[in-house]
C-alpha cells in the first residue's frame, strides 16, 4: 500500500498559523505572486486565467462564472493534477520540479473568501483530492 503525499493549502498569511503551512517548500498559485510572498516557485497548472480574474474583479463575470471557468480548465488539465506530475516553475525560471509531500500552495485570499467558496484554492483543494493527494486545507485534512 503506498501513501498518498500530502499537499497544503493555505494563503500566505498564515504562515504561522499551526497546522495551515506543511514543512515543504512555499509555492505560489496564483497569477501574479507578490514580491513579499517569499514563494519558491509557482504551479502554473493551478493558476486561474489572467483573462478570466480580471473580468472577475472588474465585475464583467460572476464568481460563480468565474469558478465554472476555473474548474473547466482544471478538468482539461487533470492530469498534471496527479502526484508526480503537479510541476513547479522555480523562481529561478529555468529550472522546474514536482511538488512534493509536504509543500504549501498559497495565494492571497483571506481565510473568509476560501471559507465562503470564494477563493480558487478552495477549488484546487478538492480537484488534488480527487487525484490522489491527501489535502490540507487552511489547517484541516479534506476527505
Amino acid at each position: 500500500m503506498t501513501t498518498k503525499p500530502s499537499v497544503f493549502l493555505s494563503n500566505f498569511a498564515s504562515r504561522k498559523t499551526k497546522g495551515h503551512h506543511g514543512p515543504g517548500r512555499l509555492l505560489s498559485i496564483m497569477v501574479k505572486t507578490p514580491h513579499w510572498s517569499g514563494a519558491d516557485g509557482t504551479v502554473a497548472a493551478l493558476m486561474p486565467h489572467a483573462k478570466d480574474l480580471r473580468r472577475m474583479k472588474e465585475g464583467r463575470i460572476t464568481i460563480e462564472e468565474y469558478r465554472r471557468r476555473f474548474m473547466m480548465s482544471m478538468e482539461a488539465r487533470s492530469e498534471l493534477l496527479e502526484p508526480h506530475n503537479l510541476i513547479v516553475q522555480s523562481k529561478k525560471k529555468l529550472e522546474s520540479f514536482e511538488v512534493r509531500d509536504g509543500d504549501t500552495l498559497c495565494c492571497t485570499c483571506s481565510r473568509q473568501a476560501a471559507a465562503d467558496d470564494k477563493c480558487h484554492r478552495v477549488w484546487v483543494a478538492r480537484a488534488l483530492l480527487e487525484h490522489g493527494w491527501d489535502v490540507v486545507l487552511d489547517g484541516k485534512r479534506l476527505k
